[in-house]
């Protein structure tokens, strides 16, 4: 039995994080990638914001609760809210630089991710395993779209939406825990 089980309780930021990124897959899924890459970085701006304000609330918990000072947390949380604010003040150069940014993005995000395995292990099973796939097919992704950025241009819908619903689905996940 782990710590975690004694004191069980249900984590609304992460459904609500966890639904936008589900609600931004699916707009990212149905959108014309050649048309709509400002509607995708629109989404991606107010859904990494929020995202980075949640991961450094939940640094807080994790450190109150397991006395873990998770510094890898925290340096995505800050590093999530900077990169939405330029694309917030620069949505035309967001939209330009989006297939490089996006790619480092996912490649940060997922390599921090496996850093958050340690606490996981301690939360949740399950959890931990869906943490581990997510992250690795993030840095797939991350990798492939680095690697030949004109065709992530054209794939940008589809590469964007799956990483987001992959990461929605964790957060969803992650609210039952």
């Amino acid at each position: 039995m782990n710590m975690y089980s004694e004191k069980r309780r249900f984590d609304w930021p992460s459904l609500i994080v966890g639904i936008l990124f589900v609600v931004a897959a699916i707009a990212s899924f149905t959108s014309d990638p050649t048309t709509n890459v400002g509607i995708i970085v629109f989404l991606f701006t107010i859904t990494v914001l929020l995202k980075g304000i949640y991961m450094i609330v939940l640094r807080g918990w994790v450190n109150s609760f397991f006395r873990l000072k998770l510094t890898p947390m925290l340096v995505i949380g800050v590093l999530d809210i900077i990169l939405g604010l330029y694309f917030l003040f620069n949505m035309t150069q967001g939209i330009m630089l989006a297939p490089y940014v996006f790619a480092i993005w996912f490649l940060l995000d997922s390599i921090f991710g496996l850093f958050e395995l340690s606490w996981i292990s301690l939360v949740n099973r399950s959890l931990y395993w869906l943490t581990l796939i997510t992250s690795v097919l993030g840095i797939v992704i991350g990798m492939m779209m680095l690697s030949n950025p004109i065709v992530s241009t054209l794939t940008l819908s589809f590469l964007v939406g799956l990483y987001l619903m992959m990461t929605g689905i964790m957060y969803v996940v992650r609210a039952f825990r």
